[in-house]
């Protein structure tokens, strides 16, 4: 933090927050010992996630082909499958770095994903790393795809939930839920899940599956748990130019660095991708 420039006062009451913290377990019967606290961050505090943010941010890599996206405690690592470094290299110097900081990479949550285009003939799959599992189909931020960039599965699982909540939606009809608070529900528990991070991936979708979503939402009409159907192509376009525009005036983004340049040529390079939790 003093290396960001925060003020001292700062940076003070950031350390007596985190010093001489103890946790203990209660019960019906009683409480037990209080034991210290002497590492990781305050599960459920606001500033917990910025503050493990903040902590590794010295996390380096060797190449400047090798990019990473870091939320909370999750770290993704993205580099091509040719990359003069290897992700082999890169995986065991974040390690390295964990050790170093007193971490611990959750082994049975990393996995890596080869993403390749679909078809690709003569394509020779990278060596594995030993202790990671490879999958053609991961699940990342709530979001998945497989490798070769395909969001069936996701759109599947949207629609699974989606008639769960449906039938969520008949009992509550039944109980005596009026049509306006059916229409709040619905699209807080039903839409809204259709729309989450729908700019990362609404690019890859098919028309059928709009159509196959779409279906869910006017079938929701025709139940009457809807005033008027949702456009589901306009929600998805206001989603893209909400997300644009607020790329466009505020420069320090946390997506901006993604951006592509102005002239964005097709890339047919072969990425892997390393998903790794602390």
């Amino acid at each position: 933090m003093q290396r960001y420039g925060v003020p001292s006062y700062i940076v003070s009451w950031f350390a007596n927050f985190l010093t001489d913290r103890t946790q203990a377990v209660v019960t019906h019967t009683g409480s037990s010992i209080k034991l210290a606290i002497t590492r990781s961050i305050v599960h459920g505090s606001g500033i917990g996630s910025i503050s493990f943010v903040a902590y590794i941010d010295d996390l380096r890599y060797h190449s400047d082909e090798t990019r990473s996206v870091k939320f909370a405690d999750d770290l993704t690592l993205v580099t091509h499958a040719a990359a003069i470094v290897s992700v082999e290299a890169e995986f065991a110097s974040v390690q390295s770095w964990a050790r170093d900081n007193k971490l611990q990479i959750n082994l049975a949550k990393t996995k890596e994903i080869v993403i390749t285009r679909c078809g690709r003939r003569g394509f020779m799959q990278p060596p594995l790393i030993p202790v990671v599992a490879r999958e053609n189909l991961v699940k990342l931020l709530g979001v998945t795809f497989n490798n070769h960039l395909s969001f069936v599965d996701h759109v599947r699982k949207l629609q699974i939930v989606a008639r769960q909540r449906l039938y969520l939606l008949q009992l509550l009809k039944r109980q005596g839920l009026d049509s306006t608070c059916l229409d709040v529900v619905f699209k807080a528990i039903v839409l809204s899940t259709m729309l989450y991070a729908m700019p990362a991936f609404s690019g890859y979708l098919t028309e059928s599956d709009v159509d196959s979503l779409q279906a869910v939402i006017n079938k929701a009409f025709k139940l009457g748990y809807l005033y008027s159907v949702p456009d589901l192509r306009s929600l998805i376009s206001r989603t893209d130019r909400q997300l644009f525009s607020k790329l466009n005036t505020n420069a320090q983004h946390c997506l901006v660095p993604l951006l592509p340049p102005e002239r964005n040529l097709e890339t047919r390079s072969t990425l892997r991708v390393l998903f790794s939790y602390f």
